[in-house]
């Protein structure tokens, strides 16, 4: 730190800086892309959606896909390794926008879903993002301002990134296909979810839910059902009656590709944890167990209780967990080592 202000960054350390800039720069790029790919669906389709079957579909479809881009924005950020010191501010504000930005883009397909079937979406559910997501934006560009300015880069440099990190420049990416993604906030089955005739298994009561009570779930496919949660931590719910979110499971008992819906805020809290805070690895699962047995002393279980321990675990664990033939050689203390959580939440009622 110089006499009068910082210390000046110059050599590897400005080089870091500047491919971090760069990193961070083509991530901005990609959701530039994807966001002008939705506002030009929008001004083509929006002011037809309640009336023409064939917009309201167009819309629906750009509306998905700017929500999974907004969660691959997110992850992409998160993938950013090797942060310099003098670039965390910025990146902290870059990640508060990003998380800003997905709760957004939920909130809007799903009114958009809303839209297309004929019903009026409650708007101000979607403004109350807006307004978050326009704030962190703002504290966002200061930062930048700040982190380029304590840089003293040369407008060689600006520029050159400048040009490699265009919209124009972004690569070409698909998202998952959207058919039945958000149809599950209007339909309590979606057979084209699944394939098969285990498909028609569907957990959403407690009586349901009770019938695999401590088992290990493996799950295949988590779908935020219009809820999010905040730059803050907070869980925002579409309405008062839909479920948090759907989840596709696999169960020793009942199969695979079971359907099971998310009714409390403290479950879909961690799993948004798991599924969204955290970027899920190749080598990595979510496992679920379902339970009333595990509360603390005092503490009597209820509907209104939350019932979910959640585990990130290395892949393959579901499999040693519920079939002991499964990788004999796997013996003792190694083969608790392949199925221990990597990270876990569970609420604070449960021991």
């Amino acid at each position: 730190m110089g006499l009068f202000g910082s210390s000046k960054i110059d050599g590897d350390e400005l080089q870091q800086c500047l491919a971090y800039w760069e990193a961070q720069n083509k991530v901005i790029a990609f959701q530039t892309k994807e966001a002008d790919l939705y506002n030009n669906a929008m001004v083509k389709y929006g002011n037809s959606i309640s009336q023409n079957p064939s917009a309201a579909s167009e819309a629906c479809e750009a509306a998905n896909r700017l929500s999974q881009a907004a969660t691959e924005v997110l992850r992409r950020h998160n993938e950013i390794k090797n942060v310099p010191t003098v670039a965390l501010a910025v990146h902290g504000a870059w990640r508060a926008t990003l998380f800003a930005n997905e709760a957004w883009a939920s909130a809007t397909a799903a009114a958009i879903e809303v839209m297309s079937r004929g019903m009026s979406p409650n708007m101000a559910y979607v403004q109350q993002f807006v307004k978050e997501y326009k704030k962190a934006w703002r504290q966002t560009q200061d930062e930048d301002k700040k982190f380029l300015k304590r840089l003293k880069v040369s407008g060689e440099d600006i520029a050159r990134i400048t040009r490699a990190t265009t919209p124009d420049a972004a690569e070409d990416w698909q998202p998952q296909p959207s058919d039945a993604r958000l149809a599950a906030v209007f339909d309590q089955i979606k057979e084209d979810l699944v394939g098969d005739s285990e498909s028609r298994i569907v957990l959403l009561k407690d009586k349901e839910w009770s019938q695999i009570d401590g088992d290990a779930c493996r799950i295949t496919n988590f779908t935020p059902l219009g809820s999010v949660v905040d730059s803050e931590g907070k869980v925002r719910a579409m309405d008062m009656t839909t479920p948090y979110a759907s989840i596709i499971i696999e169960n020793r008992k009942l199969g695979k590709n079971i359907m099971g819906y998310i009714t409390h805020k403290i479950d879909f809290r961690h799993l948004w944890a798991a599924f969204r805070e955290r970027t899920l690895r190749e080598d990595e699962e979510v496992i679920i167990f379902w339970t009333t047995k595990n509360y603390k002393r005092f503490i009597v279980g209820s509907p209104m209780m939350p019932k979910l321990l959640v585990w990130v675990c290395p892949k393959g664990a579901f499999e040693i967990m519920t079939d002991d033939t499964y990788k004999p050689e796997l013996t003792g203390a190694e083969r608790f080592e392949a199925m221990r959580p990597i990270a876990e939440w569970k609420p604070d009622v449960m021991k």
